[in-house]
């Protein structure tokens, strides 16, 4: 009996792991793949600040975004994810060249690097777009949901042709320096 319990058990550990490893597959930094599935939708981060960053942790979804990128600071991040994903909550980021992991404390660990970020309200996708979720100020380590009007025009610039198809869901483009389909 406790045989197939544990049978059972590891079965069900494998499936988390299996389910874990193929919802990675689906959330990528825009940069490294440049393209946009029609079931995708693209979150748009802007990094403010002196301080660069190399990663950012979204929660409130199984399993969580963890998105590793090179040092970036006064630059917007554009992380793609599938359609239909709700819930998605900004967790912490790590500062470029400082230490981050975990250290064993018995049958637990407890994280050490991780700069959390909290008070953010969840973003839900429900459909193909462009959302953006916020902007993080490195510096002083808070978090504004409302963009930077003046900083909008370099994703334009950035990412322009990719964008082009997508609708603006949750902010509108400054219409002065849109020169494509991205004003909404």
């Amino acid at each position: 009996m406790f045989r197939r319990k544990m049978k059972a058990l590891h079965f069900v550990l494998l499936g988390l792991c299996l389910l874990t490893l193929s919802g990675c597959k689906d959330v990528y930094l825009l940069e490294d793949k440049n393209s946009i599935g029609k079931d995708q939708a693209v979150l748009l981060v802007d990094i403010q600040g002196n301080s660069a960053i190399n990663y950012i942790q979204f929660v409130g979804v199984f399993p969580a975004i963890n998105i590793r990128f090179p040092a970036k600071h006064n630059e917007l991040v554009a992380i793609v994810v599938p359609v239909g994903t709700s819930g998605i909550e900004f967790s912490c980021f790590t500062y470029e060249g400082k230490p981050s992991g975990y250290i064993p404390i018995g049958y637990t660990a407890r994280s050490f690097g991780y700069i959390p970020i909290k008070g953010i309200p969840p973003l839900n996708v429900p459909k193909p777009g462009i959302y953006f979720f916020g902007t993080l100020n490195t510096d002083t380590q808070t978090y504004s949901p409302t963009p930077n009007i003046e900083r909008l025009p370099m994703t334009i610039k950035k990412y322009g042709e990719l964008l082009n198809n997508l609708e603006s869901i949750n902010f509108s483009w400054p219409k002065e320096y849109v020169h494509s389909s991205l004003a909404q």
